[in-house]
């Protein structure tokens, strides 16, 4: 019985990992936009989030779409729309500011793959601004929130609880960017993007998040240097000890979001609803 669990328990985190190779693969297609003239860029990005709704949304068997729906919680966020709107902007700017600290102290370093540094390169091209805005905002988001937050965190749901879960799925999500100073960041983005699905039962929660939090990086390192990424340009632009100021006041309200969703979302309403039901020796009690 104990090997059978450990096999199993093996078994799911090495499909976690592949599903993980997979979104890394997938990125690469998605940021191939940076060899393309920004209006081929622009289609080719459109045609890739295209593909991927188009794979992951066909049309199945009734048993299947049900089994898929239930993978991905293909349901609407609902009224939580409004606080995730929120909470991606709010994390953009949290990132932003730790990121940049960090990076102006010399405590990490600006990462050197070569994808990165296409994209780099490629801002400072007319036009530019729209294919890398397509990707941050919206295809990527979407792409690395149904691969990570629903093929990947669903089934260790099932296996290891919620918790556990979030962990390995954001810790996978941290390496699979490949960027490994900036690796406690994109586990947080991952855990908060992760927290969110899970209370919200709704995997357009997560790209909601990661969408806004994406963008105003980009807005920011945009107001700041057109090339995307000079911490020297933010720290002088907004001050230290603003960005400082910023960052604790962002993560606490980080924290009264995700609590606010913690109390009002579908598994709270549905453990307020087991809560308040009679039991059903005091049912029976009450039967004709």
């Amino acid at each position: 019985m104990i090997r059978t669990g450990i096999r199993g328990a093996f078994g799911a985190i090495a499909q976690a990992v592949g599903i993980s190779c997979v979104a890394l693969l997938w990125g690469g297609v998605i940021f191939s936009f940076a060899f393309f003239r920004p209006a081929i860029a622009v289609a080719w990005l459109v045609g890739a989030g295209v593909a991927f709704l188009a794979f992951a949304l066909w049309p199945l068997p009734p048993r299947e779409a049900e089994r898929r729906r239930g993978t991905l919680r293909l349901r609407s966020p609902g009224r939580a729309v409004l606080p995730l709107l929120l909470a991606g902007p709010v994390f953009g700017v949290f990132s932003v500011c730790v990121v940049t600290l960090l990076t102006h102290a010399g405590i990490v370093h600006p990462p050197s793959t070569p994808a990165m540094g296409d994209v780099a390169d490629y801002a400072s091209r007319p036009g530019a601004w729209a294919p890398i805005a397509l990707a941050m905002v919206v295809v990527a988001p979407l792409c690395e929130e149904f691969f990570f937050r629903g093929w990947v965190q669903q089934p260790l749901e099932q296996r290891f609880g919620a918790v556990a879960a979030v962990a390995i799925t954001s810790s996978l999500f941290a390496l699979a960017h490949g960027r490994l100073a900036f690796a406690p960041t994109e586990f947080v983005c991952g855990a908060l993007t992760g927290s969110v699905v899970i209370v919200t039962s709704s995997i357009w929660s997560g790209v909601l998040v990661h969408g806004g939090a994406n963008l105003v990086a980009f807005l920011l390192a945009q107001a700041s240097d057109p090339r995307l990424g000079s911490p020297e340009a933010i720290v002088d632009t907004f001050g230290a000890g603003r960005l400082i100021a910023v960052a604790a006041l962002s993560a606490g309200v980080l924290v009264c979001v995700v609590v606010s969703l913690a109390r009002t979302g579908p598994h709270a309403l549905a453990r307020d609803a087991v809560a308040a039901a009679p039991p059903e020796s005091l049912v029976a009690d009450r039967a004709p």
